[in-house]
């Protein structure tokens, strides 16, 4: 059976889940001094959505631990901006958050995320470490340095090392993506966040649109509130999304019960589907349309397990 973790309410600093295993479930909540998670690969994009769900800013995850907690170790931090006016990173330039590193000793390699606020800090072991940063578009940017190389306990700990990351071009580019937060069952109510995006070197206005079948489902609320509102869509305006800005709309929606009309019974599909324009033609328009097929569940089951 898959393991679950309930860490919750600890005070803890650091954990690690790094056991090639993927967790059933894991949660970590009200432990507010936490810095830094250690996970397997394939769980730290999941334990990174934890993080900012719990609101911690000064939390890291990675793959990489190759050190032992508690034991000697040495660190390596540094913050990453954006470079917006192509002058070189200073202060008044924005943060770049949940940048990606690749980490590796030659034996050993992993990956880091950067927190909200661009801030990585990545503990390890004595030797020579090559970090290098990862980006979704790296045709649309450079990066200075490219790659840093260090060597413990040659070099003082922490070291430091920030990274400027500036635009090499104008290039559009926008993404939305809707999350079920809940289940939809007949007779209740469902709700889903739609994410918005900015991937994209310069700011962006425009709409985000939700497709849905009105006949089935009733509107109840959104936050924001809705811009326009007619059979079978919803919509929001926004302006001035800078790059690498990251928006949400919670939107909740009452299901049909089966005994009225038309019905929605159990393993029933309710369609979504979420648009996002701009003003500018995109780089990527196939990221700029989401579709989420649900399937309709039943009554509530405890014992309920979804992946």
């Amino acid at each position: 059976r898959y393991p679950v973790f309930d860490l919750n309410n600890n005070g803890l600093t650091s954990f690690t889940l790094k056991n090639g295993v993927l967790e059933q479930s894991v949660s970590f909540t009200n432990n507010p001094n936490l810095q830094f998670v250690c996970a397997d690969e394939s769980e730290t994009i999941g334990i990174q959505n934890k993080i900012k769900q719990y609101g911690y800013t000064n939390c890291n995850v990675n793959s990489y631990c190759s050190f032992t907690p508690g034991g000697n170790y040495y660190t390596i931090q540094g913050n990453t901006k954006l470079d917006n006016n192509n002058n070189g990173c200073d202060v008044e330039d924005t943060n770049y958050p949940d940048l990606k590193f690749s980490i590796t000793n030659g034996t050993i390699s992993g990956s880091l995320i950067a927190n909200t606020v661009g801030n990585y800090n990545i503990p390890v072991i004595a030797g020579t470490h090559t970090v290098t940063p990862v980006l979704e578009n790296p045709s649309y940017f450079t990066v200075s340095p490219e790659v840093v190389n260090v060597t413990f306990p040659t070099q003082s700990s922490p070291f430091t090392q920030d990274f400027c990351i500036t635009p090499n071009s104008v290039h559009p580019d926008v993404e939305v993506t809707i999350i079920p937060i809940s289940r939809a069952r007949p007779g209740f109510d469902a709700s889903y966040k739609i994410m918005y995006k900015n991937k994209g070197t310069n700011t962006q206005s425009g709409s985000v649109n939700l497709k849905f079948n009105d006949a089935v489902l009733d509107f109840v609320t959104a936050n924001p509130v809705v811009s326009n509102q007619t059979v079978n869509n919803l919509s929001w305006n926004f302006t001035d999304l800078k790059p690498f800005e990251t928006r949400e709309i919670t939107v909740t929606f009452n299901v049909n019960a089966p005994m009225e009309t038309p019905a929605v019974n159990n393993n029933d599909i309710l369609s979504y589907t979420a648009t996002i324009t701009s003003t500018q033609t995109d780089d990527t328009p196939t990221d700029n349309t989401f579709t989420l097929n649900q399937t309709v569940v039943g009554s509530y089951d405890p014992n309920d397990k979804t992946c």
